[in-house]
């Protein structure tokens, strides 16, 4: 594969956002057990409308293309290993109002995928309609998101900041709090 910034898993395969911040390239199907493998020509460009490419995540049967003030989806199977029957078609706007600016606010969760834009903290919701929830933590909308991780036993999206605060957001009550 070329030079990439992200990965991102979709469909048993690995989708990379190659540096040059408009370019998809993706390997070729992978099965438990197998190395991943890439096709040169397995590649998909993107308009520059809403910027570089900054993250990606598998949302439900689509896979969401975060830009800096945008975001994509796209779906399909993709080709065979040789190429052929490839449904991949250029990824759709979901939304022009934001995108994400800070790759490690991502996080997939029941709701959706919540992630950091310049305005804020939203969540794509799975019906593909965006809804700003960060109103509570804007005061942290400066600092730098360390890591985003849906807790695996609460109702939690737990993000840890630049500023070593933790965020807390209850995705059933739709409340924040802070620990540090």
């Amino acid at each position: 594969p070329e030079a990439s910034t992200y990965v991102a898993p979709y469909k048993s395969r690995l989708f990379l956002l190659l540096s040059d911040g408009y370019t998809l390239q993706y390997s070729k199907v992978t099965g438990i057990g197998d190395p991943v493998r890439f096709n040169a020509a397995f590649k998909i460009p993107m308009d520059d409308f809403g910027g570089r490419a900054t993250c990606a995540a598998a949302m439900d049967d689509h896979l969401i293309i975060f830009k800096e003030r945008s975001i994509f989806a796209m779906t399909g199977e993709g080709p065979n290993d040789l190429g052929a029957q490839d449904d991949y078609r250029t990824p759709y706007l979901v939304t022009s109002d934001a995108g994400c600016i800070d790759p490690n606010s991502l996080v997939n969760n029941p709701n959706g995928i919540m992630f950091k834009s310049s305005k804020g903290i939203y969540m794509l919701k799975r019906n593909f309609t965006l809804q700003y929830i960060g109103d509570s933590v804007e005061a942290y909308n400066d600092e730098r998101i360390n890591t985003a991780t849906l807790h695996p036993t609460l109702i939690q999206i737990r993000l840890t900041t630049s500023n070593g605060t933790g965020l807390v957001y209850d995705y059933y009550c739709n409340r924040w709090s802070t620990y540090t």
